[in-house]
């Protein structure tokens, strides 16, 4: 599997850290997928909100929503968590 393809689990075990996998400027994109309450929503904005520090700009990320409320959701979300 290529960087651009690799898949994120949900929840990351403590060998695997998905924030560190994230954070891979060789990544390109990452799916995280899971069930109902599996934390994909706070991966999504503590991913966010660690690469806008390590000096990403926001305006660069794309992430994409199943639905219009949801992405409007995370975007609130992620704006509250990076100020």
């Amino acid at each position: 599997m290529s960087t651009s393809e690799r898949v994120c689990p949900p929840h990351a075990g403590a060998s695997w850290s998905v924030l560190d996998q994230l954070e891979d400027p060789h990544l390109g994109a990452a799916l995280i997928a899971g069930g109902p309450g599996t934390g994909k929503t706070h991966l999504i904005i503590e991913a966010a909100a660690a690469l806008v520090a390590a000096g990403h700009e926001l305006g660069d990320l794309l992430i994409l929503a199943p639905v219009r409320p949801m992405a409007q959701r995370l975007r609130h979300a992620i704006m509250m968590r990076i100020g």
